[in-house]
């Protein structure tokens, strides 16, 4: 699914942007922050904010932190939109993934150039 660490990185701070915590993922991977979130099981995050960042966890460990009844119950539908895209873009391979980092990287950006 990922051609790299640096793509599975870059999709989990993706996907934290959208909770606008990116900053809780680098290049290299969690930051010691986003470690004891996820600990804490999201410790005094919102709902919301909670199931980005054990989403992102699961996407990087590959181990699940959080149920798929949890993902329908407490994502957005943008969100969810956003995860069953990237899923799709998973089945597809690297290059649909890129595909979808170039999506939703360049939203963030546009974002905080408003």
């Amino acid at each position: 699914m990922f051609s790299s660490e640096l793509q599975r990185a870059r999709v989990c701070r993706a996907f934290c942007a959208r909770a606008r915590l990116a900053e809780l993922w680098t290049d290299e991977g969690p930051t010691t922050e986003a470690t004891a979130l996820v600990e804490r099981d999201g410790g005094a995050l919102s709902s919301g904010e909670r199931m980005v960042i054990l989403i992102a966890w699961s996407l990087w460990s590959g181990c699940s932190h959080v149920s798929l009844g949890e993902v329908f119950c407490n994502l957005d539908s943008t969100s969810l939109t956003m995860l069953g895209k990237l899923m799709i873009a998973g089945a597809r391979g690297s290059e649909a993934v890129e595909a979808w980092l170039a999506e939703h990287e360049n939203c963030r950006r546009n974002v905080g150039h408003a």
